[in-house]
């Protein structure tokens, strides 16, 4: 779950990162100290909720978080105050979440357990597209990278089906014209830690893993569109043209193309389809048991 922070003072962040492993909803937070900053990152990274210290400077912490809930609808606000503040301040704030300082494990937990059960922009939905120019969308807003081999490597282990991807197989594919050495091995782990960052702002952190020299994505909350070719999805074979456009800007995927090909002519002779060339109203009247269950995915 994708959580904002504004923070007063910097006991507020080492608080909730005391508690974080002992939470019963794994989070994603993000610290500011500057409320400046706060509505740009909410309109972008859209958060389940934004925590805000009461006591910021020069700022409203009501109007604040009004203006903020304006920027992203569904977003829950939780205000962080000094023990007993809420009932000075309770006519201003209904329906918002409070915890005093300093924050205890079991109410931190609670107000998290609550929000994930209320929050619209918990659920998230995340998906990615192989055939065509790689990218990945977090309910519907496309992730931007700035480290196109950050990028590339994500690309990796998706094609890769959560697989474990060792360094050596990604500096093979990434930069395979350099040595093997010191600053390629720093350049891959440079685009892994750019890979991980960004992902933990957009929320979805938690599907890539990296652990000793290797990383690897967690599926199963992904709809992939290579994913549905790979189980051989009719409604998605029928759309498909070609496979050829499989990651295309990646040498390294390349090498798939003509396995892909093939499967791709096996599918289209085993449910009588003819490649681009698909009478899309007469396809759904006659598998229309497909099309109602790819639908529901």
């Amino acid at each position: 779950m994708n959580v904002m922070v504004l923070c007063s003072k910097q006991s507020t962040k080492t608080e909730i990162l005391a508690a974080e492993g002992k939470l019963p909803v794994r989070c994603s937070w993000n610290f500011f100290f500057d409320a400046s900053e706060c509505e740009k990152y909410v309109q972008k990274y859209r958060p389940a909720a934004v925590f805000i210290d009461c006591d910021i400077r020069g700022e409203d912490p009501y109007e604040l978080s009004e203006k903020l809930k304006e920027s992203c609808p569904g977003m829950s606000v939780v205000f962080l105050v000094e023990k007993d503040a809420y009932i000075r301040m309770g006519g201003f704030f209904a329906g918002c979440y409070f915890i005093n300082h300093p924050i205890d494990l079991f109410t931190l937990a609670d107000t998290l357990e609550r929000i994930y059960k209320v929050s619209a922009n918990v659920r998230r939905r995340i998906e990615v597209r192989m055939f065509g120019s790689f990218d990945i969308f977090v309910n519907g807003q496309v992730v931007e990278f700035s480290n196109k081999k950050a990028k590339e490597l994500l690309a990796l282990c998706f094609d890769q089906e959560g697989g474990v991807v060792s360094m050596e197989m990604a500096v093979d594919a990434l930069w395979g014209d350099r040595p093997y050495d010191d600053k390629v091995k720093g350049s891959y782990r440079k685009a892994t830690m750019n890979c991980a960052n960004l992902l933990e702002k957009y929320g979805i952190g938690d599907i890539f893993h990296k652990e000793r020299a290797t990383t690897w994505v967690d599926t199963s909350e992904v709809f992939c569109d290579y994913y549905r070719f790979l189980q051989g999805d009719r409604w998605f074979i029928a759309k498909l043209v070609s496979t050829n456009y499989y990651l295309y800007q990646y040498d390294w995927a390349l090498v798939r193309h003509p396995a892909l090909e093939r499967l791709h002519k096996h599918y289209l002779e085993c449910y009588g389809m003819a490649s681009g060339t698909v009478d899309m109203d007469k396809y759904k009247k006659n598998n229309r048991a497909v099309v109602s269950t790819t639908a529901e995915r």
